[in-house]
């Protein structure tokens, strides 16, 4: 019998004319230590600020050069989409490993 997997966690994200599937936990994960860096006490001050690195994560993302207004919206519609994967997670039966 096959597993039927249905990928949820890519999805597509639209900035100007570029469409890019992105990985929603990495690019969650990637936010997080962003925001956590940027709010550490010990972060040097010449470091680049959180939403620069959110510009910059874009690029590396394959995403031209945004202004940091773009990158903040990113970043909450990346937050959000999380918000939604985590509460379908707890809505969704967990899967039992007894042998019924």
């Amino acid at each position: 019998m096959p597993v039927l997997i249905e990928d949820d966690g890519m999805i597509p994200v639209v900035i100007g004319d570029v469409e890019i599937a992105v990985d929603v936990y990495e690019v969650y994960n990637r936010l997080v230590d962003i925001q956590a860096a940027a709010e550490a006490e010990d972060a040097p001050a010449d470091k680049p600020t959180a939403n620069a690195q959110i510009v910059a994560l874009l690029v590396t993302l394959g995403f031209p050069q945004v202004s940091q207004r773009a990158a903040v919206k990113f970043a909450e519609a990346i937050f959000a989409h999380m918000g939604e994967l985590r509460k379908k997670d707890t809505s969704a039966p967990s899967a039992s490993t007894s042998a019924d």
